[in-house]
């Protein structure tokens, strides 16, 4: 189980899919759950209050752990913004590695393409990590990546470095 998290447009997404095709590289099978996705379809019920957020996490936590024995690395893609939701992740599936996307909020905004902060600092999106809503630097990670700095291709060779992918 491999669980990217950071701020909004840190590259979550682009880095899980990235590494889904490095795992088949070398045969092996691997599922992205990525927050966005989820949230349309296992948890379109909820909305972004911590509550949700938890509720949000706890959903993908059991979905994975569901998966974990199908041979399939899963890679989870989600914000994950408070300590103690990682707390719960590594409680509930301690083999994770927890991996921290380090991105400075002022590249995130750059990258979004959507306009999400924009939207959210002008009070039209309620309840925005970075913005309206807390995000706690982790205190204990398996790995920190700067995606601000770091490609990610370099990236995957850090993630593959630090799993063996070949050996999984």
């Amino acid at each position: 189980m491999i669980w990217l998290f950071g701020l909004p447009c840190s590259g979550k997404t682009t880095l899980a899919w990235a590494l889904e095709k490095e795992i088949a590289r070398h045969n092996k099978k691997a599922l992205v759950l990525d927050g966005d996705d989820l949230r349309q379809t296992v948890s379109s019920d909820l909305g972004f209050s911590m509550e949700d957020r938890f509720t949000h996490i706890k959903r993908t936590v059991t979905y994975a752990a569901s998966q974990k024995d199908q041979q399939k690395v899963v890679i989870a893609s989600l914000i994950t913004p408070l300590e103690k939701y990682r707390r719960y992740i590594k409680e509930q599936l301690p083999e994770t590695l927890l991996v921290y996307l380090k991105c400075h909020i002022d590249i995130c905004k750059k990258r979004d393409v959507k306009g999400m902060y924009k939207q959210a600092k002008e009070k039209k999106i309620a309840n925005f990590t970075g913005v309206s809503h807390p995000f706690e630097e982790p205190k204990k990670v398996s790995l920190t990546l700067n995606t601000a700095e770091e490609t990610v291709s370099e990236c995957i060779k850090k993630i593959s470095h630090h799993i063996k992918i070949e050996t999984l």
